[in-house]
């Protein structure tokens, strides 16, 4: 999925993590890297195609069953089988992407690159 839109410079935000899949993140936390600036991959969800209890199939979004939008967006409960999800994709702006590792033995080091790090964000 998130190769297809490259080209588009369009994206979702996915996982910290490479092993979660696409429905226990947008049910579950919805943490990415890129959380502060893009908000929670569940907040970029806007339509769900849902099985429930009694096997009926309804479309849930912020018009039609939005209290079940709601308690679907991070709540990692059962509410029905989710079949289909559509989200609403962001323009990403440039990222710079790697590790730093900061001594936290040197307090005025840490706390540069802490507010540099805010900075950036």
């Amino acid at each position: 999925m998130s190769t297809s839109l490259v080209p588009t410079s369009q994206v979702i935000p996915l996982d910290t993590v490479v092993f979660t899949g696409i429905t226990g993140l947008t049910l579950g936390d919805g943490l990415s890297w890129l959380l502060r600036s893009l908000r929670a991959t569940y907040d970029r969800l806007t339509e769900v195609s849902l099985v429930t209890a009694d096997g009926g199939e309804i479309t849930v979004d912020d018009s039609s069953h939005s209290d079940a939008m709601w308690a679907l967006k991070g709540s990692r409960e059962g509410l029905g089988i989710v079949t289909q999800f559509q989200f609403e994709t962001t323009q990403l702006r440039e990222t710079v992407c790697g590790t730093l590792r900061i001594p936290t033995d040197d307090s005025r080091t840490y706390r540069s690159f802490s507010n540099l790090a805010e900075w950036m964000v």
